[in-house]
């Protein structure tokens, strides 16, 4: 039986650091000094600085002359482009979902989105961003195409930011519960073109927030 290995100390800097701003809670546009960061996470320099230059490579910092480290602000042309990414490529990701998902890749879908009204109702915003990920992750598994599944999951990185601008509105948990829902039971009944659809209109609603919000 292999040995489960726990994640290294740079892995574990990575994730938290971008959790941390994914969720606002390192600010767009703070800067945030790399010694508070260590005494936070209690770890050393090395894998807090190794994990802050993997984070500029993916551009969610910036190491910027004199000021050091900054959280990227968001940029709303730029996040635009991701939605318009989106809009291309995961309705196609999930037409093939429909086609190609086993009965045991559909239930663990429908007990993900089980999970959802509590976690909204209990407001919790991070569990509920991470089980609504979590379903689009196990629809781009279900797809079965290891590239797109990668390009989808590099976006999602990016647009998490956007679920705490966007949840600030009210409507925002209902609305993306009733459209998950409409996206699942498209699925299960393997109706490509509804669950195309569905997925268009899924991300056009995300592209409006941000026209409005940012």
């Amino acid at each position: 039986m292999e040995q489960f290995k726990p994640p290294s100390l740079q892995q574990s800097a990575y994730r938290e650091i971008k959790r941390r701003i994914v969720t606002a809670a390192y600010r767009p546009g703070e800067q945030i000094n790399t010694n508070v960061i260590c005494s936070q996470l209690q770890l050393g320099r090395t894998p807090v600085h190794l994990a802050i230059h993997r984070l500029e490579g993916e551009g969610l910092i910036e190491i910027m002359p004199r000021r050091g480290v900054v959280v990227k602000p968001i940029d709303r042309a730029q996040m635009l482009e991701l939605i318009e990414a989106r809009h291309m490529i995961e309705p196609e990701i999930a037409a093939l979902a429909a086609v190609r998902a086993s009965d045991q890749e559909f239930a663990a879908m429908r007990a993900i989105l089980d999970r959802i009204p509590a976690i909204a109702e209990a407001g919790d915003a991070e569990q509920f961003m991470e089980v609504d990920l979590e379903f689009h992750r196990g629809m781009a598994v279900a797809a079965r195409n290891h590239p797109l599944a990668e390009f989808l999951s590099g976006t999602h990185d990016h647009c998490a930011r956007l679920y705490f601008v966007s949840a600030s509105r009210e409507s925002h948990n209902p609305r993306i519960i009733g459209e998950h829902e409409e996206i699942f039971a498209a699925l299960v009944r393997r109706d490509c073109g509804a669950v195309r659809a569905m997925m268009q209109n899924h991300i056009e609603s995300l592209r409006k927030n941000v026209r409005d919000l940012l």
